[in-house]
């Protein structure tokens, strides 16, 4: 856990948008809680926003006591706050969920089957229409799929996906033995996944029409967090590249051409970590923002900065100081002059605004409160997911851009 100091105040100003909550257990007598209320918790995540900012996205996960398992179903919910649907209703759990920049689909990641017969294993690609109807899955690869994001032209999908698994075809039934587990890495194991071997995560490229994928990236590091040039040409990312990257906390923006065979070129050389967030191009294209980390010495204290890198290459330039505040998810505005950001305040989260050139942080958010992914229409709305110490996650919406607000309003109710 990151050691979070007490930070500078940000100025309040006359736009400052104030989130509505709805309390979590506002119908029943107020009571101590108890273990067997958190099975019953409902958690809303993995929000997205619509292009014409109308609809938002998300899903909505919970404990499934009897399977041991966390389950999520994909929701939909419009900008008035007044029409909520469930797309989905598999056992299975469903994340990620990704509207196409021409509106027409939502994709989303989920283990589930196509059929009684479906033999596929792990988390796949599937696709959803707007118009209703049943989702069909578009990937059926070992090693399954993990985070994904549209191409602007919406016909493919980068995607992160484990190295298959070479013990994976082995069947209960399958008398070969089993290779014994070598362990000579540096980082032996992982929280959640135990032993590690040189299965790695790269990204891939889905073309959503034939359902092909190419290998965008290889190597024996982790490639993560991608994200789309405006133009559709090329990916940036986040990656620990070098000799032993076990053994250092680096980690690099890199820019890659969006086509199989091509060569990835990093844009930051900064020796700690700019892992933190997905890389955030600028509507024109020619500057990626991120975070960057502090210097390697302070790991279990790292603190965030925004930072500005050209694409063309060149020194990033340093838009926040993290002396003073540490920030979250940078997500640019339409007219590529400003940036949301979440700013982390005396343990709270707050979402704020910055220029792209620089200057005072303007708070969009009052009291306190964790708010969290924000998310941007192309005509300036922004979704955020928001809580309090005594109201669960839910998703509010603003428009803060044209610095007259619509009236910050809660868009669910879940909890």
């Amino acid at each position: 856990m990151r050691f979070r100091s007490p930070l500078l105040a940000l100025a309040a100003t006359p736009l400052a948008l104030a989130l509505t909550t709805t309390p979590l257990f506002a119908q029943a007598p107020l009571r101590p809680m108890q273990v067997a209320d958190l099975d019953g918790f409902r958690d809303v995540r993995d929000l997205d926003i619509a292009p014409d900012g109308a609809w938002v996205v998300y899903s909505v996960g919970a404990a499934d006591v009897k399977r041991d398992k966390d389950e999520a179903d994909i929701w939909l919910s419009n900008w008035a706050g007044t029409e909520h649907v469930r797309l989905t209703t598999s056992p299975e759990r469903e994340s990620h969920p990704r509207f196409s920049p021409d509106g027409k689909w939502i994709a989303f990641v989920s283990g589930r089957k196509a059929g009684e017969d479906d033999k596929t294993s792990g988390d796949q690609v599937w696709l959803l229409s707007r118009q209703g109807g049943e989702a069909r899955r578009l990937t059926d690869r070992k090693g399954g799929v993990g985070d994904l994001r549209w191409s602007p032209d919406s016909t493919r999908l980068v995607f992160v996906g484990d190295d298959p698994d070479p013990e994976e075809d082995k069947g209960d039934d399958d008398k070969t033995p089993k290779k014994p587990i070598v362990i000579d890495r540096y980082g032996f194991k992982s929280d959640g996944d135990g032993y590690r071997s040189h299965r790695r995560s790269h990204l891939y490229l889905l073309t959503v029409a034939t359902s092909a994928i190419e290998t965008l990236t290889a190597g024996d590091w982790d490639d993560e967090l991608p994200a789309w040039s405006p133009d559709g040409a090329r990916i940036a990312f986040i990656s620990g590249r070098g000799s032993d990257s076990d053994r250092t906390n680096d980690s690099n923006v890199f820019v890659v051409d969006a086509k199989a065979g091509a060569e990835p070129k990093a844009l930051t050389t900064w020796t700690g970590p700019d892992r933190d967030a997905r890389p955030a191009w600028s509507p024109d294209g020619t500057q990626v923002a991120y975070l960057q980390g502090s210097e390697p010495k302070l790991i279990a204290y790292s603190r965030n900065t925004l930072a500005v890198v050209p694409v063309a290459g060149g020194a990033p330039k340093l838009l926040t100081d993290a002396s003073t505040i540490d920030v979250e998810s940078p997500a640019w505005l339409p007219d590529g002059k400003a940036l949301y950001l979440i700013a982390v305040n005396d343990r709270a989260r707050e979402l704020v605004r910055v220029s792209a050139a620089g200057g005072p942080l303007t708070r969009l958010t009052t009291g306190r409160r964790v708010v969290r992914d924000p998310v941007v229409a192309r005509d300036g709305r922004v979704a955020v997911i928001a809580s309090t110490g005594s109201t669960a996650p839910e998703v509010h919406g603003a428009v803060a851009a044209a610095g007259k607000p619509d009236g910050s309003r809660e868009l669910t109710a879940i909890s």
